[in-house]
């Protein structure tokens, strides 16, 4: 997620999605209010929402595949890692496929991807688990 590396500072000690938006925003004053909400809602969830053994969609190769992946551990901080590489949760990859065939395949089951290039949790119970670790 490219808005983390604005943010170096550990994010766990953030209490509410408001709080992230006010500190995001004081770091980012010339992102429009739609950038500053869309980004504050991808780093929530990426840092509060998402748990051990979700599954995520990841847009890849500009967008041309998406990337099907599994959650393995919390939101970790590493202060004396790159810029790019401090705000960090390990992922098991499951499978990557075209963003053709998963449009083929979920036409409107999953909201979020009206925009591929922000992270998307997959809804549980919902049969595309199944679908995406064996396409």
């Amino acid at each position: 997620m490219n808005c983390l590396g604005q943010l170096p500072t550990n994010l766990s000690t953030i209490k509410n999605k408001d709080e992230l938006y006010h500190f995001y925003k004081e770091k980012n004053p010339h992102l429009s209010e739609t950038s500053l909400k869309d980004n504050t809602d991808q780093i929530w969830t990426f840092i509060r929402e998402m748990i051990v053994g979700d599954m995520f969609l990841i847009s890849m190769d500009q967008g041309s595949r998406i990337g099907v992946g599994c959650i393995v551990s919390n939101y970790i901080y590493k202060d004396m890692a790159e810029e790019s590489e401090q705000h960090i949760r390990y992922v098991r990859w499951l499978n990557t496929i075209s963003k053709s065939m998963f449009e083929q395949s979920f036409p409107s089951k999953l909201d979020c991807l009206e925009n591929i290039n922000k992270i998307c949790r997959i809804p549980l119970n919902t049969g595309a688990e199944n679908i995406l670790k064996s396409a």
